[in-house]
């Protein structure tokens, strides 16, 4: 079948091979919220630093003075890394 493009969220670098290969057979596709560091592919993403700051924020002034961030993060996730940030 014919593909006129694919939406992707990628889910760190382990199916790294798979975007080679679609970069090589032309097939075009764009990472969404997070990103392959090491392709240069069209990403469309929040900021996800901004989110962090602004969550954080919000609990400090809130009253909240003990936060803390429970996550799986391989450190892949480009967006939780970036929230973390």
């Amino acid at each position: 079948f014919e593909v006129a493009g694919l939406l992707i969220v990628p889910l760190g670098n382990k199916s790294y091979a798979s975007y080679t290969a679609l970069l090589e057979r032309d097939v075009p596709f764009v990472f969404l919220d997070r990103f392959v560091e090491k392709l240069s592919v069209p990403v469309i993403s929040t900021d996800n630093q901004q989110g962090g700051y602004l969550a954080g924020r919000h609990l400090l002034e809130c009253g909240f003075r003990e936060v803390f961030v429970l996550m799986e993060n391989s450190g892949e996730a480009t967006s939780l890394r970036d929230r973390l940030t």
